[in-house]
């Protein structure tokens, strides 16, 4: 135990963060524990049946090899100080994990991710926070609202190793932080809440997100195909990417050289009126709106947008 508390303690001094020191701790006084041999004893062969029972219990190699690594990081440093006479882990060598491409969502599995979210204000504005800032889910996780600088749209963001890094919020994300702000009643500091009005956890997001995966996610064959082809920009006569919240569409992004983008259309505009006619708040079909605003090359819609900050409803034609 003098071992393990001298060792974290050289940690802390390095800087390391509060979370990462918990888990040197977690990780190392459960081989202690497990082996029943004190560290000065420890073994490779000791190490090395710990580990093979682990994998025997269905842990990763990924996480295998995070775990020999914290045990390599620690017995060197003991054999370094002179504490211990040699590292057991010198003839440990590393363990091969499968290489696993993870790509980024691509622009219509972003927008179904959106859609599954619904009317909940909070999941939506996390899903436009991470899409529009590139952070990490504990980026995220540890932001507060105080974080924001409202008037240059963009926050501090904390990460690894208590770096910190300016990230910055586009007009989508800046409408969804701020409704869900305002729909909230409790005094936490956190930008993101989960049960309780406790500080939304990584497991807590990670699980929200596996819960939209728009992997999974059934739409209607026609749906399907109108989606696609509005993100394709072929959502003629308006051009744009949106999403229903609060039963009204709201604009994600123009799109680039599109008739919206050259009309002065923003994201973050809400659609109210196409033709005169109320799409908003009517409980009507997306298959329908899409349908009012689609139309050969050269057709002309007429529509009118709220935007925040301005009183009266903005035309474009």
């Amino acid at each position: 135990e003098d071992l393990l508390q001298t060792y974290l303690n050289a940690k802390k001094v390095e800087g390391r963060s509060a979370a990462t020191i918990e888990r040197y701790r977690y990780l190392l006084t459960r081989l202690r524990d497990e082996t029943g041999v004190p560290f000065y004893r420890i073994t490779v062969h000791h190490v090395r049946a710990y580990l093979t029972t682990e994998r025997e219990r269905g842990i990763s190699s990924g996480t295998l090899e995070g775990n020999r690594q914290c045990y390599n990081a620690f017995f060197g440093w003991l054999q370094r100080e002179g504490l211990i006479e040699k590292n057991p882990m010198v003839n440990l060598t590393a363990i091969k994990k499968p290489t696993v491409k993870r790509l980024p969502f691509s622009d219509v599995e972003l927008q179904k991710l959106l859609t599954s979210a619904g009317d909940s204000l909070r999941d939506l504005a996390i899903i436009s926070f991470l899409a529009s800032t590139g952070c990490r889910i504990s980026e995220a996780c540890g932001a507060n609202e105080e974080d924001i600088d409202w008037q240059h749209s963009c926050l501090t963001v904390t990460g690894k190793g208590d770096k910190q890094r300016t990230v910055y919020l586009d007009e989508l994300s800046v409408w969804y932080l701020t409704d869900s702000l305002k729909s909230r009643t409790d005094e936490s500091p956190a930008l993101f809440i989960g049960r309780g009005s406790e500080r939304m956890t990584p497991g807590g997001v990670r699980a929200m997100l596996k819960q939209l995966d728009p992997h999974s996610t059934y739409s209607d064959p026609k749906e399907v195909k109108s989606l696609i082809e509005s993100m394709q920009g072929n959502f003629d006569g308006i051009g744009v990417q949106f999403n229903m919240v609060d039963d009204t569409l709201v604009v994600i992004q123009p799109t680039l050289n599109g008739p919206s983008e050259r009309g002065g259309v923003l994201a973050g505009d809400r659609i109210i009126t196409v033709n005169d006619t109320t799409i908003s708040g009517v409980k009507m079909g997306r298959y329908d709106i899409m349908r009012r605003l689609r139309g050969k090359k050269g057709t002309k819609v007429h529509i009118e947008v709220m935007r925040r900050g301005v009183n009266n409803l903005i035309p474009f034609d």
